[in-house]
């Protein structure tokens, strides 16, 4: 049997889920518990999508944020796509810490 989590594995989740996060669906509820069942919570709380009618936040990264220490979330603007993307910044991955020996 393979296990997904591995102790010194950083897992970081993104993509456009089709889920729009700005609103309370059950659709919704049930990914976000299901992903913090595994430690992972969603970052994107801005509008990635938005038209003359309607604004969405589809395009998702989860994070575990028991593992990463810092960290920004940006949007990105593009004239390639009709979303706008989501840009993690990482400033700090908590792990193993090396310890250097002074004598």
């Amino acid at each position: 049997m393979k296990y997904s989590y591995k102790p010194n594995t950083e897992i970081i989740m993104c993509g456009d889920l089709n889920a729009n996060f700005l609103i309370g669906s059950n659709i919704t509820l049930q990914l976000v518990l299901l992903l913090q069942s595994y430690n992972m919570f969603h970052t994107v709380d801005f509008p990635t999508g938005t038209s003359n009618v309607s604004s969405t936040a589809t395009d998702i990264i989860f994070i575990d944020y028991s593992r990463i220490n810092s960290f920004k979330i940006l949007s990105v603007i593009n004239d390639l796509s009709d979303h706008d993307a989501p840009f993690l910044v990482i400033n700090n991955i908590l792990g193993p810490q090396k310890h250097v020996r002074t004598e």
